[in-house]
């Protein structure tokens, strides 16, 4: 058995149909590790292994639920708006001078076209990941427990400009609703 954690902090890329799943500071998503593993090399750092019996299964999940009572309860009262990457990166949007549907429309070209993430082309994008280099930094631990952590760097970055460009959105909606008032 595996564990899967997730919080989502903007829920809009979930509305759009791409062939992958958005993650990274917005919407975190990590495994359940096992305290107990058999090897603490992935995937089986992050297995729950049982036999097909009744005890050996009650015993995973024991082993499950105490370690979803102790990782569980730090990864989702984390406040992703408190660390220091996330601020660092909405600094950059809350400067950010670029028109937004044309940069939703060049995301989506790109998304369409097959480019994800290291691929991407588009300027605000590169300079944005340049930009958030800067405080990417995580100790040697950290990357060897999580394997793709340099991707979510690209991750968090496409998240971070759809996030700009919604704000424009939902500022326009709310400002359409309170002019037909």
């Amino acid at each position: 058995m595996i564990c899967t954690l997730k919080s989502v902090h903007d829920q809009s890329l979930y509305e759009k149909d791409l062939p992958f799943h958005s993650d990274g500071f917005f919407n975190r998503h990590t495994f359940l590790f096992n305290s107990k593993p058999i090897d603490s090399w992935f995937p089986e750092s992050v297995t729950y292994r049982f036999d097909h019996t009744v005890e050996s299964l009650t015993a995973s999940l024991n082993q499950m639920s105490q370690d979803l009572t102790n990782q569980g309860r730090s990864f989702f009262e984390a406040d992703a708006e408190l660390n220091p990457v996330f601020l660092f990166g909405r600094n950059y949007i809350n400067d950010l001078q670029v028109d937004k549907d044309e940069l939703a429309n060049e995301l989506q070209q790109e998304t369409d076209s097959g480019r994800f993430f290291k691929m991407i082309e588009n300027e605000t994008f590169k300079d944005l990941i340049e930009h958030l280099s800067e405080v990417w930094i995580f100790p040697k631990e950290d990357d060897l427990r999580d394997y793709s952590l340099e991707d979510k760097k690209y991750y968090f970055a496409f998240n971070l400009l759809y996030y700009y460009i919604n704000q424009g959105i939902k500022k326009v909606i709310r400002n359409s609703i309170y002019q037909d008032q």
